[in-house]
């Protein structure tokens, strides 16, 4: 294991094992692919770390690299192969990504949360998408609650609708689970830095703005141990992810979003969005619905749940935009 410090020391050069990355230089020539593992929760990232390098075969090997505020907890893992980046804090999760992708040597660099668990041949089948058509920019893949009762499906469609479509096909992709080619990544210079939400629509939009395509591959997976298999669970997610998004991604893209997002941002202040919510969270719901319903028989009775996780999410919303105006106009009165 190499270790290094924050984003500029690991730019750097500045590393706690000056051996141990003679060594990896030496094995780490011909890298086909780097996987970057942003975590807050190194216990979680040291497993999956370990599961990806036991995946690795004398045909075909990678990298794997930790970003994470919590070094020391991944010290134990000896292995040419990993690297671990340590960091001041919790950074949001484009930036993290990012300081990540600064240190890959690979030509594809994949991306996983640390609560997805990837099978044993993810990186492999993820790189072969990309290898067989130059013009695809990333890959994305369906992200599966690790639980299968009724709140699990539930938490998976509202909260994680974009990883669960049932047909592959060109679309925008979710970012707990994707492969990147490096040229498109540097094309649009990664992720957004300051997004704690959104930033994997932002990050799509942006390369479809550069002309790169986007591949969805439901048959490829990784399980997802998010922990909202709940129906609070679920309202907070929801809530806490319209309040981070407002409608940023939005209005920065004006151009490149569909009719119905076009009307959230003329809609978008105070005084008019509530009336959208509801209207806005249904049309959403009837679509995701159209395209989700042959992927499940008892999608019908998680809907209606999906409806209110989209109602909750666009309150959140209204509530940063109240945010912004009272941060803007700090001495208006009613």
């Amino acid at each position: 294991m190499i270790c290094y410090k924050h984003r500029d020391d690991a730019v750097a050069g500045e590393k706690c094992n000056e051996r141990g990355l003679m060594d990896h230089m030496d094995i780490a020539k011909n890298i086909p692919a780097s996987v970057v593992i942003p975590s807050g929760r190194p216990d979680s990232a040291r497993h999956i770390a370990m599961q990806l390098l036991k995946s690795m075969t004398e045909s075909f090997s990678y990298e794997v690299i930790v970003v994470t505020p919590s070094p020391d907890r991944l010290s134990g893992i000896q292995h040419g192969r990993l690297r671990v980046v340590g960091v001041d804090r919790l950074y949001p999760p484009g930036k993290m990504r990012n300081i990540g992708f600064d240190q890959a040597r690979g030509e594809f660099v994949l991306f996983i949360d640390d609560d997805c668990e990837p099978s044993k041949n993810w990186v492999r089948d993820m790189i072969r998408i990309l290898t067989r058509n130059q013009r695809i920019g990333a890959v994305g893949c369906r992200v599966a609650g690790a639980g299968s009762g009724f709140w699990e499906r539930c938490a998976d469609y509202a909260l994680f609708g974009v990883y669960q479509y049932p047909d592959a096909g060109y679309r925008d992709i979710g970012s707990a689970a994707m492969a990147v080619r490096r040229e498109a990544f540097e094309m649009v210079a990664g992720f957004d830095e300051t997004l704690y939400a959104s930033e994997d629509w932002d990050f799509n939009l942006r390369l479809q703005e550069k002309g790169w395509r986007r591949f969805f591959d439901p048959t490829l997976m990784v399980v997802h141990h998010h922990g909202r298999g709940e129906p609070k669970a679920i309202g907070r997610q929801a809530y806490h992810s319209g309040r981070q998004s407002g409608l940023f991604v939005q209005s920065t893209h004006f151009g490149e979003i569909s009719s119905l997002a076009r009307l959230s941002v003329r809609m978008g202040t105070p005084w008019y969005y509530p009336f959208l919510i509801l209207p806005y969270a249904l049309a959403v719901t009837v679509l995701q619905w159209m395209e989700l319903k042959g992927n499940e028989n008892k999608i019908g009775k998680v809907i209606p749940l999906v409806f209110l996780a989209k109602c909750i999410y666009h309150f959140g919303v209204w509530f940063r935009l109240l945010s912004d105006y009272g941060k803007m106009n700090p001495n208006c009165t009613d």
